[in-house]
């Protein structure tokens, strides 16, 4: 899957979105994808968006967000490991820069 795609809601919604992760799920036989807009909501947090989805073409997906409360925390959990591993990433980076700094 490209990095960047055009996504296609169930409300029939369009737009560009980054590409956070995509799997598939042997418990669901499910296709699933976290994506972004780069929006974020009133706490200044990025929106990550997820579902399941089907490929229309190279450029181009349809994602179903509407999710069992089973895929709903797969899902969540999934997006926390990923954001946590963010994190430790930015953390390693800023201790790094620091010891450059002394």
């Amino acid at each position: 899957m490209k990095s960047v795609m055009t996504i296609i809601n169930e409300e029939n919604e369009s737009g560009k979105y980054e590409i956070f992760s995509s799997f598939d799920a042997e418990m669901t036989g499910k296709s699933y994808v976290i994506y972004t807009g780069y929006y974020e909501n009133e706490n200044k947090q990025l929106v990550l968006n997820a579902g399941s989805y089907e490929i229309i073409d190279e450029d181009t997906i349809r994602v179903d967000r509407n999710l069992t409360p089973e895929e709903h925390k797969m899902l969540t959990d999934i997006m926390n490991n990923i954001l946590a591993q963010f994190e430790k990433l930015a953390q390693e980076n800023r201790k790094n820069e620091e010891t450059e700094n002394i």
